[in-house]
């Protein structure tokens, strides 16, 4: 079985993309009155599963790689081997937000985090903590209606800017009307992220809004380059909930240095490559750099075995979106989903995506002495089996990976990964979760020293186990659907600007069972040095 969603249109030519729209964006200064945020809850919200380019097309492909999976199953054991390896390479792993305070009785979390010079930010949805490196423990939290100034959102996004020294962060509407969509975005005006926004004041934080009418711009990622902070997103029709494109935006940055809050204005980008791209992940840059860094599996044809790579270049009020080509990556196909050991119903599975990228980290490598750009998505395993996450370092210009390679455990699902490298470019470590018939969900990491020869990890740590199985509101055996349990669509990954040998990350795991089928998910924060 092998990737076609939707109709997908004929490849292009490589050129400058076409189409580039003025947006406007009005800046908050006082919050509107908080919200239980967007994302699925247990409060009578319909479940709204993960958005894709063909739902028809997606689940008879998903139900092939069900089937497939069940085949290889009958002729492979199951391994539930322990992974040892120096917990030197652990530097710290603490509790990180959970779903158990009101404001986070949603699902899934999608966490994402990054590390600043002192702190470390984590965003899920609905919230968002402030962590101290030193201890990991928590030093300040805001609901995230309340952080972003804007009601119902979710998808949370937050970066460290190192040649601004400032966080940038993206957030999407998820509970308006028909018709009233937007997202919302800014920065912290200093390298601190305290004081934190309240209902009353904006604190230490730039904020802004767009409105998109019909438009929902799911699943935005959030990048930068010296000029502008860049997101990418799979656009839908909020009338029809049809796949319209997969856009890019952009937003100049203020100066560096500067406290004030701006004017903005930006530019959408609808790329010539239509119908081909999905989820566009701009790469935040660690460094100073001129230039933008978007990536995107490419779905053109019957199969899917090549990323399409995009620079922005220009000026900050001027950007350049050019298609510089695909990345030839080899064939894969949409993972099977992950069962779950008893007492979990069969059809409890946990949703293990559809093959996009999720994050991308971009550090200039010593050895090419050009930006490495390090990325990863989740698909299936050979011969139908178990799911495995892959992985890339890809670079602006070339047609096949600096390095890649995969995280596969035998008759494991690996699955919902992310990777970064170090400051010095060359070291890295992927962070990624662990699950199966046998074996409640796991957190896991391997690493890539710099010394290591290319595509390899080495040893593998486990960083956080379940304690339950997944049986929230989302979960098939409690809605009635064949949608599986909504797992994180996305783990965090981020360089460590005030360490050259370490790196951060984010990720989730199952806590107890919670009554009324809530909310159960909890994070670990960790640092992990190559």
């Amino acid at each position: 079985m092998v990737i076609a969603l939707g109709a997908i249109a004929a490849l292009l030519a490589v050129a400058p993309a076409a189409l580039a729209t003025d947006v406007p964006a009005s800046g908050t200064l006082v919050a509107q009155p908080a919200s239980a945020g967007g994302g699925a809850s247990g409060g009578g919200v319909t479940t709204v599963p993960l958005r894709v380019m063909n739902p028809a097309r997606y689940a008879a492909q998903k139900a092939a790689a069900d089937g497939a999976y069940a085949q290889w199953a009958v002729a492979n054991p199951l391994s539930t081997a322990t992974p040892t390896v120096g917990f030197s390479s652990v530097g710290l792993n603490t509790a990180g937000l959970n779903s158990a305070p009101a404001s986070n009785h949603v699902t899934p979390p999608d966490t994402t985090g990054a590390a600043g010079p002192t702190a470390y930010l984590e965003f899920v949805n609905s919230q968002l903590g402030v962590f101290s490196k030193t201890t990991g423990g928590l030093t300040a939290s805001v609901p995230e209606s309340t952080f972003v100034s804007h009601t119902g959102p979710c998808d949370g996004q937050i970066r460290w800017d190192q040649v601004a020294q400032r966080y940038l962060y993206y957030s999407l509407d998820c509970a308006q009307p028909v018709g009233s969509e937007g997202y919302s975005f800014g920065w912290s005006k200093t390298s601190s992220p305290t004081p934190l926004p309240t209902t009353s004041s904006a604190g230490n934080w730039c904020r802004y809004h767009v409105n998109t009418g019909n438009n929902l711009e799911d699943y935005g990622k959030l990048g930068n380059a010296n000029p502008w902070m860049i997101f990418g997103t799979n656009e839908f029709s909020d009338v029809s909930g049809n796949y319209l494109r997969s856009p890019i935006f952009e937003f100049p940055k203020p100066p560096n240095g500067s406290t004030t809050c701006p004017s903005e204005s930006g530019k959408k980008f609808s790329p010539s490559t239509f119908g081909i791209d999905f989820t566009p992940e701009p790469a935040n840059v660690f460094g100073s750099s001129g230039t933008g860094f978007i990536v995107a599996v490419n779905y053109s044809g019957s199969t899917a075995s090549a990323l399409r790579m995009y620079t922005m270049t220009g000026t900050a009020t001027a950007p350049v979106l050019t298609d510089k080509g695909n990345v030839s990556v080899g064939t894969w196909n949409l993972p099977a989903n992950v069962p779950q050991p008893s007492p979990a119903p069969a059809k409890d599975v946990i949703d293990s995506s559809d093959g996009r990228l999720t994050q991308a980290n971009a550090v200039v490598d010593p050895k090419t002495r050009a930006f490495g750009i390090w990325t990863q998505h989740t698909i299936a395993g050979s011969g139908g089996g178990p799911s495995v996450v892959r992985w890339y370092e890809v670079q602006a210009g070339k047609t096949t990976p600096v390095q890649s390679g995969v995280i596969a455990i035998t008759g494991q699902f690996v699955f919902n990964g992310a990777i970064s490298p170090t400051t010095g470019g060359s070291a890295a470590a992927i962070n990624y979760n662990v699950g199966s018939k046998s074996l409640l969900p796991q957190i896991r990491a391997r690493f890539h020293p710099a010394a290591a020869a290319a595509g390899v990890m080495t040893g593998e740590v486990i960083l956080q186990k379940s304690a339950a199985i997944d049986s929230d509101f989302s979960c098939p055996s409690v809605t009635g659907s064949s949608r599986p349990c909504r797992w994180g669509d996305y783990a965090g990954a981020s360089v460590d600007p005030s360490s050259s040998t370490a790196l951060w990350g984010s990720n989730q795991t199952d806590g107890p069972l919670v009554s009324g089928h809530g909310a159960q998910w909890r994070t670990n924060n960790f640092k992990l040095i190559p």
